[in-house]
């Protein structure tokens, strides 16, 4: 309605389940081969310039997770970044049973998927050093950058993982340490979603 141009949207995978940080795939993260190759080589394919300044990411679940991690290590990839239930939980997968437990009943989180995310993020991080190399939270809380670009953090109420915590909590800090954050919290479960609220932030 404002006759603003739309960003060009570029996406890529590999495969339902990855993380950026993570090395069990492949016996190394794709921290690298995303930075160095893939990356530039979508942009050149669709014709944007790396130096325009005006990448911005959008990242939902483990999405939100892999948009974090390199925002946090790499604060000069994006000029903007939204976080859509960032599958950033309070706790680590090396937290005791009883912390465990402790999370799902303040959080309201079914146990099931808990138990599940705690699975997989352990075959991911199986060492509680690879857990804090690879925690948003736990760099922002030990080894913040100088700087971050904007972030906008869209987390559900009602989300079945818990992440709200975790996700409110990496809010609070961005904007404790003088980060420019909005924290947009909704009345919803995960994957919630505020679509004005998005293409505000992405197009003011």
């Amino acid at each position: 309605r404002q006759k603003k141009d739309a960003p060009t949207v570029i996406t890529f995978s590999f495969g339902r389940r990855w993380a950026v940080m993570a090395e069990p795939f492949w016996g190394h993260s794709l921290e690298e081969p995303i930075l160095k190759t893939i990356i530039p080589m979508l942009e050149k394919s669709a014709g944007f310039d790396e130096h325009s300044g005006k990448r911005m990411a959008v990242g939902r679940s483990l999405g939100g997770l892999n948009a974090a991690y390199l925002t946090v290590k790499h604060p000069e990839l994006f000029s903007k970044v939204a976080l859509l239930s960032a599958a950033i939980p309070s706790i680590s997968p090396h937290s005791s049973v009883l912390e465990i437990e402790s999370y799902i009943s303040r959080t309201g989180a079914k146990q099931s998927e808990v138990f599940l995310m705690m699975a997989y993020y352990d075959y991911l991080f199986p060492t509680r050093a690879s857990w804090k190399k690879a925690s948003p939270l736990e760099i922002l809380k030990n080894s913040p950058p100088p700087n971050l670009p904007p972030m906008l953090v869209i987390s559900g109420d009602h989300d079945e993982y818990g992440l709200f915590e975790g996700d409110f909590e990496l809010a609070e800090i961005l904007k404790q340490k003088g980060f420019s954050v909005i924290w947009d919290p909704l009345l919803a479960s995960h994957f919630a979603m505020d679509d004005e609220a998005l293409s505000r932030f992405l197009v003011p």
